[in-house]
């Protein structure tokens, strides 16, 4: 389920529901809209019955994108909700460096690859820094990104799922389009404070905390 209480509370009942979830060990998500009114949506199995809320429209689905997960314990206060932003101020909540670095490069290219054997043949041959994103959309994709238009010459037009385009200027733009028009709103990017990347066909995994979530290269 998707849903807004932010028509009705302010950001310190915002914080402090989150916390009543986890005391009553709901599993949940923070997503963001990148539209006005920027709404800070919540995904959890049941909806709260106790207070005000209102469901995102199918419309508006397509222009959530997840907020940042934090890696380690002191990211998680530094990533917390402190006041309404809104246009370039969510940045900070949905933009990791991969995706800070796609908005002001001039090109950047969401793309697939095969396996962990071929993502690391191309970066051996590809003089830059590609990032892995993950697998989505049950496994099908394992999706990498990178902000060099070079890469272009060492992957398939197959392999290409998005490529920035000018109307992907504004924060989490191009992840929402990627959500959209790839992964069909049956799944989203999801970003962590820090991101796996593979250059000259070495592997950086990110450190992080214990029993926090960490992305793995499959």
């Amino acid at each position: 389920m998707l849903f807004t209480i932010d028509p009705y509370y302010n950001t310190q009942f915002y914080n402090e529901s989150l916390e009543a979830l986890k005391n009553n060990k709901v599993t949940f998500e923070e997503l963001i809209t990148i539209k006005t009114p920027y709404n800070w949506v919540l995904k959890t199995d049941q909806l709260p019955i106790m207070i005000n809320y209102d469901e995102v429209s199918n419309n508006d689905k397509r222009y959530l994108v997840t907020k940042v997960i934090a890696l380690r314990e002191n990211e998680e206060y530094l990533l917390q909700r402190r006041n309404d932003d809104t246009g370039e101020g969510i940045s900070k909540y949905i933009e990791n460096q991969p995706f800070a670095e796609a908005r002001k490069s001039d090109y950047s290219v969401l793309f697939n690859v095969s396996n962990k054997e071929e993502l690391i043949r191309i970066s051996k041959e590809f003089p830059d820094k590609i990032w892995y994103l993950g697998r989505y959309f049950n496994n099908v994709y394992n999706v990498c990104l990178c902000n060099n238009k070079m890469i272009k010459n060492y992957l398939k037009q197959s392999q290409i799922l998005l490529e920035k385009q000018p109307e992907h200027k504004l924060p989490g733009s191009f992840e929402a389009d990627f959500n959209f028009k790839v992964l069909k709103m049956k799944d989203r990017i999801k970003k962590f404070t820090e991101t796996t990347f593979i250059q000259n066909g070495l592997i950086t995994m990110p450190k992080i905390s214990k029993d926090k979530t960490k992305t793995i290269v499959h």
